[in-house]
């Protein structure tokens, strides 16, 4: 952070694709912009949209995916 700016951000998700990997487009959306709550949110909104889990012993894919 910097003057209440993001400088410079890492997002990374795991349990939610084959590896972990990072969200870049997430971390693209908040890089030189003031952080706010609202501003947090749509990053997160956009990281799921970057996750591609799969089925396994945990749960499938589509639940994984669900917003419930």
């Amino acid at each position: 952070m910097r003057d209440s700016k993001c400088e410079e951000i890492r997002i990374v998700l795991g349990a939610v694709a084959d590896k972990v990997f990072r969200a870049k487009k997430a971390e693209e959306f908040l890089r030189g912009e003031k952080v706010t709550d609202a501003m947090i949110e749509e990053a997160g909104k956009r990281a799921s949209q970057e996750a591609q889990p799969i089925t396994d012993v945990r749960s499938t894919s589509e639940y994984q995916k669900s917003d419930d």
